[in-house]
């Protein structure tokens, strides 16, 4: 049997760590992010840095990296 280590109350990026979900595949986390969204998130992206979101933060950067000026309107 492997060591298990126990994430429950760290914080990796913006998610903290709630509780272990039972699963069959592997590890999972129930996380809460900074936004109020919970998550279920494999042990090791959350270890190795991969998964820092629920998805919110990519969110954020495509809409800041696609607004040209935030003055246009979308009047037709």
């Amino acid at each position: 049997m492997r060591n298990f280590i126990d994430l429950t109350g760290k914080k990796f990026g913006r998610l903290t760590v709630l509780e272990r979900v039972p699963n069959h595949k592997g590890v999972l986390w129930k996380c809460l992010c900074e936004c109020g969204k919970e998550s279920a998130v494999q042990s090791g992206n959350l270890r190795s840095g991969s998964t820092k979101s629920c998805g919110c933060y990519i969110r954020e950067l495509t809409s800041k990296r696609t607004k040209t000026h935030g003055l246009s309107n979308n009047i037709l």
